[in-house]
C-alpha cells in the first residue's frame, strides 16, 4: 500500500528540478512512497534533467510515475492531473523549483497525522530562498516558536503555509469544486478546502526550501492579476461555504485591495485597456491610491456579480 504520494508539478525548471528530486530520494521512511512527477511540456532541458536523474538514481521504497506531457496544459490543469494520479493515503506537495532538506520530513509528518485523526494536514517551516534579479538571500520564512494549530479563519487572513511543507490526507470522498480550476494558483484554495475537513497543525521544524526565482508563478501573480484572482477565490469560497466566513472574507478582500493594488507607475507600465481608468490617469497625474482603491471595488463588484 502506498502511504504517501508526492505530487510534483514542473515547468521549465531545468536549473532546479534535480534538487527537488534529490530531496525526494533522500527520504528515509518505513512506508512506501509514490512520486507523481508531471512535466507540463517544458521548453527547456527539464525533461532531459529528469530522465538523466531517474536513470542514475533508484530507491527501494519509492515508486516513480513520470508524465511528460506533449502539450502544455497550464499550471492548474497540470496540478489537477497530478493530484488525480495520487493513490497514497496522504499527499505531499513539492513543486519543481522547491526542495526538502530533512531526510525524515515525510516520516515525521506521517507519524503525527496517523496519531492525530482530527487534523486534515500538517506543515512546517522552510527557508525562503530569494534568487530573483541575481540575488541569493536565504532566511527562515515563519517566526512561530512553537507547534501551533490553525483553522479556516486563520487561512482566510493571509497566506502563510509554504506549499512544499504540506502533507494532507487523501480523502476518498474529496471533490474539487468547478471554481477551483479557475483560481490563479492551487495551494491556497486547496488549503481552504482541506481546512473544512480538519484543522491544520504546524510542526516547528525547518525542513525545506521555498525558492523565489525570476520565472516562478508568483512573479506574474501580482498587481491587478493578484487582486482579481484573490477576490475570485474568496468570493467562490464564500459561496461554497454558504457564507459561513463572510465577515472574515470581506476583511481579506479589503486587505488584498490595499496591499496589491498597483501604484501609478505600475498601472501605466501595464497599459491597461480600461479607457475610463486611462482617461483618469491622463487627467490627473497624482491619481491617488485611495481613488484607485474605490475604483477597484466598483470594478470587482461588476466582475463577481
Amino acid at each position: 500500500m502506498v502511504m504517501v504520494s508526492i505530487c510534483m508539478i514542473t515547468y521549465n525548471h531545468q536549473d532546479y528540478i534535480v534538487e527537488a528530486l534529490e530531496g525526494v530520494f533522500k527520504q528515509q521512511s518505513d512506508f512506501v512512497i509514490e512520486l507523481i512527477l508531471s512535466n507540463d511540456c517544458s521548453t527547456d532541458q527539464t525533461h532531459q534533467k529528469i530522465t538523466n536523474f531517474l536513470e542514475n538514481n533508484t530507491s527501494s521504497n519509492i515508486q516513480i510515475k513520470y508524465f511528460n506531457h506533449t502539450e502544455n496544459l497550464g499550471m492548474m490543469p497540470n496540478f489537477k492531473f497530478a493530484l488525480e494520479q495520487c493513490k497514497g493515503k496522504y499527499i505531499a506537495l513539492c513543486e519543481g523549483d522547491d526542495y526538502w532538506t530533512d531526510q525524515h520530513k515525510l516520516q515525521k509528518q506521517l507519524d503525527f497525522l496517523e496519531m492525530n485523526i482530527k487534523y486534515s494536514l500538517c506543515f512546517h517551516n522552510v527557508y525562503k530562498l530569494n534568487q530573483r534579479n541575481g540575488a541569493n538571500e536565504s532566511n527562515v520564512m515563519l517566526d512561530y516558536e512553537t507547534n501551533q494549530v490553525f483553522t479556516t479563519e486563520d487561512l482566510i487572513s493571509q497566506w502563510f503555509v509554504p506549499t512544499a511543507s504540506i502533507l494532507f490526507r487523501n480523502y476518498s470522498d474529496f471533490i474539487f469544486p468547478d471554481w477551483f480550476y479557475n483560481c490563479g494558483s492551487g495551494d491556497i484554495p486547496l488549503l481552504l478546502l482541506l481546512s473544512l475537513r480538519g484543522d491544520l497543525y504546524y510542526l516547528n521544524e525547518t525542513m525545506g526550501v521555498y525558492r523565489l526565482q525570476d520565472n516562478g508563478v508568483s512573479v506574474a501573480h501580482k498587481g491587478y492579476w493578484k487582486v482579481f484572482s484573490m477576490i475570485y477565490l474568496y468570493k467562490s469560497f464564500d459561496i461554497h461555504t454558504n457564507y459561513k466566513f463572510s465577515s472574515k472574507i470581506y476583511e481579506a478582500m479589503i486587505y488584498e485591495l490595499q496591499k496589491h493594488t498597483p501604484d501609478l507607475k505600475e498601472i501605466k507600465a501595464l497599459q491597461l485597456e480600461n479607457k475610463k481608468l486611462k482617461k483618469a490617469l491622463e487627467k490627473n497625474n497624482k491619481y491617488s491610491v485611495r481613488s484607485l482603491f474605490n475604483y477597484s471595488k466598483k470594478t470587482i463588484k461588476k466582475i463577481i456579480k
